[in-house]
């Protein structure tokens, strides 16, 4: 069974709020980064090339693209909108296009123009992980395969970030804002390992990655995965 584990958020570019005071009309021949647009007030369409279907977008309609993305929107009256231009890191992510927003997703994008509005020392972390917590919400209710909860998804995310540091469970716990022992048995329950057993390969990948260039001894691969004596 294929698991979606490796989803992960890279360079955030913009987040922000726009508004068009009359009928608005947009062609993208290539998008330049995954993101989202987000509608709350307004209605219209949304066509992507080499696909038949238009889907209608009005107050609520999340739009999600991928990175060289080409698609037509048109809305016939003034609208209000949210757009977004990030990087997702995955090998398999799928393929959501259209996602109508319940209040709780709602609040979840406020929540992501506000702390990216900040723009502080922590802003791009806090915005990994709300923008982690969103698209778990929505691949769990549209099922496109099995999901993992969203502790989950962000102790991965951790790890992926941080597997050349030793750190401990609480502090990978600390930054999923859950118990160390509801994270130990989650993550063996979604993943089958253990958070170590699981950051132990990613090291042993990377390290067998680095082996093939030839250009570093054993102890300088070590030392840099955060193998120390």
């Amino acid at each position: 069974m294929s698991y979606f584990y490796d989803l992960n958020i890279g360079e955030i570019r913009i987040v922000a709020k726009k508004e068009e005071k009359t009928d608005f009309h947009y062609s993208c021949k290539s998008r330049r980064g995954d993101g989202f647009v987000f509608f709350f007030q307004g209605n219209g369409t949304i066509a992507w090339e080499n696909d038949e279907n238009a889907y209608q977008v009005s107050e609520g309609s999340l739009i999600l693209f991928k990175k060289g993305d080409s698609y037509r929107i048109d809305t016939p009256y003034p609208c209000s909108y949210i757009v977004a231009d990030y990087d997702i890191i995955s090998s398999n992510f799928p393929s959501i296009k259209h996602h109508k927003c319940t209040v709780e997703e709602i609040d979840l994008i406020d929540t992501i123009v506000e702390v990216y509005s900040k723009r502080d020392a922590t802003c791009f972390i806090q915005l990994r992980a709300l923008l982690l917590n969103l698209y778990s919400i929505i691949l769990k209710k549209t099922s496109v395969f099995p999901y993992a909860s969203s502790h989950t998804t962000l102790a991965l995310s951790y790890l992926h970030r941080n597997y050349d540091k030793n750190f401990s469970l609480y502090d990978i716990a600390d930054f999923c804002k859950v118990s160390e022992s509801h994270l130990r048995a989650i993550f063996r329950k979604e993943t089958g390992k253990s958070v170590f057993a699981y950051r132990e390969g990613l090291r042993i990948k990377k390290a067998k990655q680095i082996l093939k260039s030839n250009a570093f001894a054993i102890k300088e691969i070590a030392d840099s995965l955060g193998y120390f004596d």
